[in-house]
């Protein structure tokens, strides 16, 4: 897997505390601190080899195993656009409470976790033909309210129009934050 190429000098997978939660998503990565984000950008340009995205085959599991926990694939259907979650990582999984792998996206209720929702993104992507990028928020399973980075990359089955979408969500942060968190409540509880 291609190296990081992580800005801002933020640390390897942090997102600082002033991360805007809110900011419009858009086809520029250089605002995203995620080194996951970056590290599945930089290996899928490597793969669409010139073209305007890589085939869904040239995305070959074993080569980005540290990120699959974090991945989501969708599968588009056009005419309306819609997506079907093909596949969702353990820690998407883990982080939402539920696995919505086979679920069309309009079935599933997000909430309000970034400006425009979920639906109105996929369909830049499919529609531009590019990766977008942004951060998000969401109220977790535990009640926290958790900020993430993401980035939403298409790919084709026959190298034309849009067949699926690569969704990464960098949860990293924001779960450490809630260990941190929850040890310190630990740390008060046994000394009170």
């Amino acid at each position: 897997m291609a190296r990081a190429s992580t800005p801002n000098n933020a640390p390897a997978g942090e997102m600082p505390d002033g991360l805007d939660p809110d900011p419009s998503p858009g086809p520029d990565i250089a605002p995203i601190r995620s080194r996951l984000v970056h590290e599945f950008h930089d290996y899928w340009d490597a793969k669409r080899a010139g073209r305007p995205m890589p085939r869904k085959s040239d995305v070959d599991p074993s080569e980005i195993k540290p990120l699959l926990p974090y991945v989501l694939l969708g599968e588009f259907a056009a005419d309306p656009v819609r997506l079907r979650y093909r596949l969702v990582g353990t820690e998407v999984v883990t982080v939402y409470g539920a696995d919505f792998t086979g679920r069309w996206l309009d079935e599933l209720d997000f909430g309000d976790q970034l400006v425009g929702g979920w639906p109105q993104q996929y369909r830049r992507v499919f529609e531009s033909r590019r990766p977008i990028y942004g951060a998000a928020r969401l109220l977790s399973t535990a009640g926290m309210e958790m900020h993430y980075e993401f980035g939403l990359f298409p790919l084709s089955q026959d190298g034309g129009a849009p067949t699926h979408c690569m969704d990464v969500n960098d949860y990293r942060a924001a779960l450490r934050r809630a260990e941190d968190s929850w040890a310190r409540i630990k740390i008060l509880r046994q000394a009170g």
